[in-house]
C-alpha cells in the first residue's frame, strides 16, 4: 500500500518564517503579494497538491476562504492552512508552460499575483503511485541499495500481486512499472548508492527507448543490498553526473549512516550539489520519525514532493 501526502514535517517547514529567505527578503514591497508556490510545477491535467505562500493581505484567510487561480483557472479543495498560507489542488491546464498564480481574498477584497509562478508539464512519470511532472525532458532515479533494503517484507506489486521479498525486490518491481510509464521522448538514468555509488550511464542520460529500459532493468537486477547508506553523497553524485536534469526521484529509507554526519550533514551535501535547482522527489520506504522528516525536508527544500511507501 502507498500513502501519498504532504507530511507534517513538510508543512511545518513551509510554515516556519524565514525558511529559505531572510527577513529583508520576506518583508518586500507593501501590499498583497504571492511569495511562492510549492511545488512550482505540476501535471497539465491537474490534481497535484500545492501550497501557496502569501504576504500583505489584510484578510488572513482563516474565516473567509480565499480564491486561488492557477493559469486563470480556479484551484479545487482550497483550504487556509494558517495566516497567509493556502493548500489546494491544481486545476487542469489550458496550456503547458509557465502560468500566473493569483489569489483573491473574499473577506477584504484584495488580489495578489505571481507572474509565471507555476509551470505545467506535459510529460510525467509514475513511481509508487505518484504522478511526477517533468518540466524538462529528463529524469534520474536515485536508489538506496544499502543493507537496509535487504529486510524481508510482504508487499503488493504494481500488477496487484501480493508477494514476499526484500525491500530491494519491491523497488525492482516498481522500477519495471515506472519504466512502462516513462515516455520514449524522455531521457533517463539510474544511480544506486550504499556507501559507494554506481550509475547505469556514467555521465548524462539516454533516451527511454525499450532497449535502454530493458538494459537498465538488467543492470538494476545485477545489484544486491549491502553496506551502509550514504544518501547525501549518493544524491550528490547523481546531481553532478546529470547536471542538466531538473527532476530526481530518490527512493530511500531515510537512515543515512556513511559519507556525512547525521541528517544535517547529508542534507547540506545535497543542497550544495543542487546547483541546477532540480526538484528532488523523495520516496520513504517504510520510514517514520526523524527518518521521514529527513526525506520530507529534502523534498521541501528543493520543491519536490514526498511519498510515504509502506508494504
Amino acid at each position: 500500500m502507498v500513502r501519498m501526502k504532504i507530511g507534517s514535517a513538510l508543512l511545518l517547514g513551509l510554515l516556519v518564517l524565514g525558511c529559505g529567505k531572510d527577513d529583508h527578503d520576506r518583508k518586500g514591497p507593501a501590499g498583497p503579494r504571492i511569495v511562492r508556490a510549492v511545488p512550482d510545477n505540476g501535471y497539465h491535467l491537474g490534481g497535484n497538491t500545492v501550497v501557496v505562500e502569501t504576504l500583505g493581505f489584510q484578510d488572513d484567510f482563516t474565516i473567509d476562504a480565499p480564491l486561488l487561480y492557477i493559469g486563470g483557472i480556479g484551484a479545487t479543495n482550497t483550504t487556509a492552512l494558517s495566516s497567509g498560507w493556502i493548500l489546494a489542488e491544481t486545476p487542469a491546464a489550458v496550456r503547458t508552460g509557465p502560468v500566473d498564480v493569483r489569489v483573491e481574498s473574499t473577506g477584504v477584497p484584495e488580489t495578489g499575483i505571481l507572474r509565471d509562478g507555476f509551470t505545467y508539464a506535459y510529460r510525467t512519470v509514475e513511481l509508487f503511485g505518484r504522478t511526477i511532472p517533468l518540466p524538462s525532458d529528463s529524469v534520474v532515479y536515485v536508489l538506496n541499495r544499502s543493507a537496509d533494503m535487504d529486510d524481508t517484507v510482504t508487499f503488493v506489486t504494481p500488477q496487484g500481486t501480493t508477494v514476499t521479498g526484500t525491500r530491494w525486490d519491491q523497488i525492482k518491481y516498481e522500477m519495471l512499472s515506472s519504466f512502462e510509464s516513462l515516455p520514449e521522448t524522455v531521457d533517463f538514468n539510474v544511480v544506486t548508492f550504499a556507501c559507494n555509488r554506481d550509475a547505469f550511464i556514467a555521465l548524462g542520460v539516454v533516451p527511454a527507448t525499450s532497449t535502454n529500459k530493458s538494459a537498465a532493468l538488467a543492470w538494476i537486477n545485477g545489484h544486491f543490498p549491502w553496506g551502509g547508506a550514504g544518501t547525501g553523497p549518493g544524491v550528490e553524485d547523481a546531481l553532478i553526473r546529470d547536471s542538466g536534469t531538473l527532476t530526481f526521484l530518490l527512493v530511500d529509507t531515510g537512515s543515512p549512516n556513511c559519507g556525512a554526519t547525521g541528517y544535517v550533514g547529508h542534507t547540506a551535501i545535497i543542497l550544495a550539489a543542487n546547483v541546477q535547482r532540480a526538484a528532488i522527489h523523495t520516496f520513504g520506504i517504510d520510514v517514520a520519525g526523524l527518518d521521514r522528516d529527513f526525506l520530507e525536508n529534502i523534498a521541501m527544500q528543493t520543491g519536490g514532493t514526498y511519498t510515504d511507501v509502506v508494504p
